[in-house]
């Protein structure tokens, strides 16, 4: 009788298991319909019944898995905006120079979104998120996660101590300079080619960048100091 119960228990939770797995395949699924089609439309234009006819599957198992369009745009920015802050971490741990963190900023987004077009496509347009016609709730979060890291970073070699406002906005200088960089870049040189190509233009951008960084930090320092 107990090795009865153990055998119907078993079966239940392989059911159990099977069933969770489908759903997680389904939500998958669905993710990568919404980053195809928010690749080719925009998140604007694009509509749930665009991604649940790219996913082959009906409304009613997108809003099981998600509440609306932007939910699965949250999900979706905050994986990319979590792994890529990741790369920027490995790549730029312990850098102790202003030109060598920058330069490896550059270099861990253009490792990053090499192989991942649709990616750089929802990171541009989150970060535009205020240019765009629809506003998308708590699309801010990870965006500010993200500058957050680079603002940590830059505070780690600017001699000066600035407020945490003054570093984020450096933050967004330097994550739209990369995002311009990479845009361009991807748009006007055969991959294979691009290091090779643009080696020069980074590095004189790169230069230029820090040198504007370094002569404004004392004059927002001294800027800084006067409030106080």
């Amino acid at each position: 009788m107990v090795k009865e119960v153990k055998k119907v228990a078993k079966k239940k939770t392989v059911r159990k298991n099977r069933a969770g797995s489908k759903s997680e395949v389904t939500r998958q699924v669905l993710l990568e319909a919404a980053q195809d089609v928010f690749a080719e439309k925009g998140m604007d234009s694009s509509t749930i019944e665009n991604i649940t006819e790219r996913a082959d599957v009906g409304k009613g198992t997108f809003y099981y898995h998600f509440e609306d369009k932007n939910e699965i745009i949250l999900e979706l920015l905050g994986r990319i905006m979590e792994e890529l802050t990741e790369a920027i971490d490995a790549k730029c741990r312990d850098l102790e120079d202003l030109e060598e963190l920058i330069d490896a900023l550059i270099k861990a987004h253009l490792e990053f979104f090499a192989t991942r077009m649709d990616d750089f496509i929802l990171y541009f347009q989150g970060r535009a998120d205020l240019t765009i016609k629809e506003s998308y709730e708590g699309i801010d979060e990870p965006i500010l996660a993200y500058l957050d890291h680079i603002a940590d970073l830059l505070d780690d070699v600017i001699m000066y101590h600035l407020q945490r406002n003054t570093l984020i906005r450096i933050a967004w200088a330097v994550a739209g300079f990369v995002s311009g960089y990479f845009s361009f870049a991807v748009i006007s040189y055969e991959e294979e080619k691009l290091d090779e190509t643009l080696e020069p233009v980074r590095k004189a951008l790169v230069v230029g960048l820090s040198r504007f960084i370094k002569e404004a930090i004392p004059k927002i320092a001294e800027t800084q100091q006067s409030l106080l």
